[in-house]
């Protein structure tokens, strides 16, 4: 492997055994993950070289990573250095505070204990073949130098693959390229799988970019305007820059024949949210920080960025609703991200269909979320009505006759009387009817809908007393 194959691996190392450390502790209960990420990660990637391992020379990585663990009434902070493979099989492990001395050999490769820890031992891990923050520090400071600012300034770079399967209309506007040497050094801290699906199409299509005369597009990547502005012949005010890196030609600034502002929400669009379809497989509503126009797409398609949960910024690939005025957002799946759940990668695979595909997951949100206090997934508001997870007439299994009805004063019992339901199966009426208005009235909050429900029974009951 050349150093970019090697940085690259050292940064999925580090986003998988981050994702490994935190997922440890979440199993054991509900954990504030924001905190827990502060305390809990990977420091550093470092490529030390190569041992003997079963007849076969391997490549091994340092990890430096740091967690937290109770010790009686105080939580300590402890740090360790991971020998592994490039498939992040752990060799031996030993504590930062023993100076990168002695490596002790996991319990998986005790047989060959003492000619793996001898070799292990041998590897410098204080001066390294390559160090991933270094290389990254290295590649600001280039980048800065190019783009003629402060290493500082450079806050956020962040990348997809252009043959990611999306969807994304031609309009005047002009590209410009810089050198490969100005930008053979970024620091990007997001890509996505060029093969991934979307929508029945790479973005490299939906982009146009082909049309636009780039056949050998691999990167797209997003830069802070501030770091561009240095190469635009008229600098942006807006928040992100578009970059596309080539195979075989100088790295290319999408202008607004690619991607234009979003007319609707501006390029700085925050505290407007949209419903999110996240890569856990859970969809929530989530604010957007920019939003930029597909303009080889239908016309309500979308490129968004948005704070992730988890880590640093997410870049959404968005359907817009003209009927709703909504927008439906998927979060992309980067190096940094947790894998992604089999329902996201289906809605993702899933043919286009149309313009009304975003009203209709819109609709489907807004009852479930209507409808209960827990989160939605992705499967309860794709196009897939069979693999609904949760169909409501099993959810009633799950609530009681006491429980409020979610983001309301009343509960089941009281909204039972007063539909006028009485007997055992009053529980399963009242919640039936209660979804039938829900899917009726998407727009409407829970507690408008109880309202015109008793509004409906006492009209009912005034005419027949007019009789």
């Amino acid at each position: 492997m050349n150093n970019q194959e090697k940085l690259d691996k050292m940064r999925y190392l580090r986003t998988q055994e981050t994702i490994n450390l935190l997922m440890k502790k979440m199993q054991d209960g509900k954990i504030d993950y924001k905190r827990l990420s502060k305390t809990d990660k990977v420091l550093d990637v470092k490529y030390v070289g190569k041992i003997e391992l079963e007849g076969e020379f391997k490549d091994i990585y340092a990890i430096i990573e740091q967690f937290s663990q109770e010790t009686g009434s105080s939580i300590e902070t402890v740090k360790l250095i991971k020998y592994v493979t490039e498939e992040l099989q752990t060799i031996a492990i030993n504590r930062e505070d023993d100076k990168f001395k002695k490596a002790f050999v996991t319990q998986d490769f005790m047989e060959d204990k003492a000619d793996i820890e001898s070799q292990i031992n041998e590897l410098d891990v204080e001066d390294p073949i390559l160090d991933l923050n270094e290389m990254e520090k290295e590649q600001i400071e280039e980048l800065a130098k190019t783009l003629g600012v402060r290493p500082e300034d450079i806050k956020e770079l962040d990348e997809i693959d252009m043959s990611q399967e999306l969807d994304i209309q031609q309009k005047d506007g002009e590209m410009e390229t810089i050198t490969e040497t100005e930008f053979q050094k970024l620091n990007l801290k997001e890509e996505t799988n060029l093969g991934q699906s979307i929508k029945g199409e790479t973005l490299e299509n939906k982009l146009g970019l082909k049309e636009e005369g780039i056949d050998d597009a691999e990167k797209l990547v997003r830069v802070t305007a501030t770091s561009a502005n240095k190469y635009l012949e008229n600098p942006t005010s807006e928040q992100d820059v578009f970059v596309v890196t080539r195979r075989n030609g100088p790295p290319v600034i999408l202008g607004e024949n690619i991607l234009e502002p979003d007319s609707r929400e501006g390029t700085n669009p925050i505290g407007n949210d949209s419903v999110t379809i996240n890569n856990d497989g859970t969809a929530t509503r989530e604010a957007v920080t920019s939003s930029y126009k597909i303009v080889h797409g239908n016309g309500n398609e979308y490129i968004r960025t948005g704070y992730d949960e988890n880590s640093g910024k997410e870049i959404k690939y968005s359907m817009y609703s003209p009927e709703e005025n909504k927008y439906i957002d998927t979060e992309l799946e980067t190096n940094r991200t947790m894998p992604q759940d089999s329902g996201v990668r289906q809605w993702l695979n899933d043919q286009h269909e149309g313009t009304r595909e975003a009203q209709d997951t819109e609709n489907r949100f807004q009852v479930h979320e209507k409808f209960a206090e827990q989160e939605v997934e992705v499967e309860g508001i794709d196009n897939d009505l069979d693999n609904n997870p949760h169909e409501h007439n099993e959810t009633k299994d799950e609530i009681t006759l006491e429980d409020k009805i979610p983001n309301t004063d009343l509960t089941w019992e009281e909204l039972a009387s007063k539909l006028g339901y009485r007997g055992s199966d009053r529980l399963e009426k009242t919640v039936e009817k209660f979804e039938q208005e829900c899917e009726e009235n998407p727009n409407k909050e829970n507690q408008e809908i109880i309202e015109d429900m008793e509004e409906e029974i006492n009209e009912e009951y005034r005419g027949t007393l007019s009789r």
